[in-house]
């Protein structure tokens, strides 16, 4: 095997020779994030500024919020080629970077680790899924550990071991599925740090019901959403008003969004007891509508009460990749199949990771529902420290987000019933070879990104806080819209 830098040299290397001046990448890497995000700069100019400032936090968090990039540099042949037949489409997350995955407490009430942002779900390459899924793993080396050097040294040099236990993992999932084994869905920790860290956490808030400690205050035995910084180490998530208009609308919604649930709870369940719109949380959704709404729940005591979100969500980045009306016909009716391919499903087909999953159009956007829950975990890089930071911990998590994306891509598809043997009939031609494809892919495309990152920063910082799109005349909402959307001009003077 050809031999190479260690991971720690060659990202070194990578990141002191990025230029400042706006090279031809860097003016590509631009226009692209700005071709991208046009109407929300023309719309909500200071979320997408928030949003890009967090992106330039880190090269983690700049992964996160630059799809659109991987998508171009996909369609340009820059992470694209293979000699596995890159372009075999399947049932695909979009976006399954660690970050997407968490815990999700099912209707037979266990918690199990599965995909939790379906907003990219599409028909796509097999290859996009997992490579966007190992670069995202190596890129969390680097936000992980953080305060401890040697270790994130050590973790960051074991990064090519890291990702061929994951695509070893992917190979064998999609063996054990053709043969008819059953799907993975992971139910406990498996001795697995990580894994371990998070089913603790989740079992501990669920029984303080931790978010409606934190999040919501009670007057006068009536129950609402705390409003303002919730959390000091946070500012820039603030929870605010919505505008009355917009809160009239609500009961439609929540009544449509029940109906079209698997297995619905009685439309007193839905009752609206407080609603109220959230900023600064997420990365690529930071500048979508984001809205929390507490209901009854199962019963009128104020202890019971449940909290949900109602998120904005847009195309995914294979729209246009399937011809209109293949599988859905619309944003909401893609995100609600998504819950029916994406996770585990036993004989007993109500269990879904989140029974309260669903998607609604409201006030003409495709919106998330979902439960909002803090024993619902999200897997985060930042905890990837100490025992939950070496590589053999992060070798054997890295191959159960690899497992649980097999079982996605070996979903049936309408015009083909196996796709796990379609797979296999190309990966097996040469296995070992295809793992150490996928090695290097995500080792160059890793390194590609964090030269990306200074290209970023750089643009910012010259272009400015939305890279030069600025709204025009017009494009504006009205002071009601913009309420609820929260648009404002970033480049326009402070009032005094």
């Amino acid at each position: 095997m050809r031999a190479h830098l260690p991971a720690t040299a060659l990202f070194a290397t990578l990141a002191a020779c990025a230029p400042d001046a706006d090279t031809a990448r860097g003016a590509w890497l631009a226009s692209t994030l700005a071709r991208a995000d046009q109407s929300l700069a023309r719309t909500r100019p200071n979320l997408l500024a928030s949003r890009y400032a967090r992106m330039a936090s880190s090269p983690f968090e700049y992964y996160r919020g630059a799809l659109a990039v991987f998508a171009r540099d996909w369609a340009d042949g820059q992470n694209s080629r293979s000699h596995f037949s890159s372009d075999t489409h399947v049932y695909a997350l979009g976006d399954p970077h660690p970050e997407n995955f968490g815990l999700m407490r099912g209707g037979d009430g266990a918690f199990s680790l599965e995909p939790n942002d379906m907003d990219a779900f599409d028909r796509m390459p097999y290859l996009w899924d997992l490579r966007r899924l190992l670069v995202g793993v190596t890129l969390g080396l680097q936000d992980a550990n953080i305060g401890n050097p040697a270790a994130r040294a050590a973790a960051i040099d074991a990064a090519d071991t890291i990702v061929r236990s994951a695509v070893q993992a992917y190979v064998d999932t999609l063996r054990a599925l053709r043969a008819d084994g059953p799907p993975p869905r992971v139910v406990e920790p498996g001795g697995n740090p990580v894994l371990d860290d998070m089913f603790r956490r989740a079992t501990r808030d669920l029984a303080a019901r931790r978010e409606l400690v934190d999040r919501t205050t009670v007057t006068d035995g009536q129950r609402r959403l705390r409003r303002g910084v919730i959390d000091p180490a946070d500012p820039g998530n603030i929870v605010a008003d919505l505008p009355a208009w917009a809160i009239a609308t609500l009961p439609n919604a929540l009544d449509s969004y029940r109906r079209s649930l698997p297995t619905a709870p009685d439309a007193s369940y839905f009752r609206i007891v407080d609603s109220a719109r959230e900023f600064g949380s997420g990365v690529a959704s930071m500048p979508r509508v984001r809205v929390l709404v507490l209901v009854q729940g199962p019963s009128e005591s104020i202890d019971d009460d449940v909290m949900l979100e109602v998120r904005e969500t847009a195309d995914s980045a294979g729209a246009g990749w399937q011809p209109p009306g293949v599988y859905v016909n619309s944003i909401v009716d893609r995100i609600r199949h998504a819950t029916s391919v994406a996770w585990a499903r036993p004989a007993d087909t109500t269990v879904l990771g989140d029974p309260l999953w669903g998607a609604v159009e409201w006030l003409g956007l495709a919106c998330v529902v979902r439960t909002e829950s803090d024993a619902f975990k999200t897997v985060r890089v930042a905890r990837w420290v100490e025992e939950r930071g070496t590589p053999s911990a992060l070798a054997e998590f890295a191959a159960v987000l690899a497992r649980l994306l097999g079982r996605v891509h070996a979903t049936p598809l309408p015009d083909d019933r196996s796709p796990a043997a379609r797979l296999l009939a190309a990966i097996d031609t040469d296995a070992a070879g295809f793992i150490e494809e996928q090695v290097c892919s995500s080792r160059a495309y890793a390194a590609q990104t964090l030269a990306d990152f200074d290209h970023f920063r750089a643009a910012l910082d010259r272009r400015g806080p939305t890279l030069g799109v600025r709204p025009e005349s017009g494009d504006m909402a009205t002071p009601s819209l913009a309420t609820l959307l929260g648009s404002s001009d970033p480049h326009a003077p402070a009032a005094p």
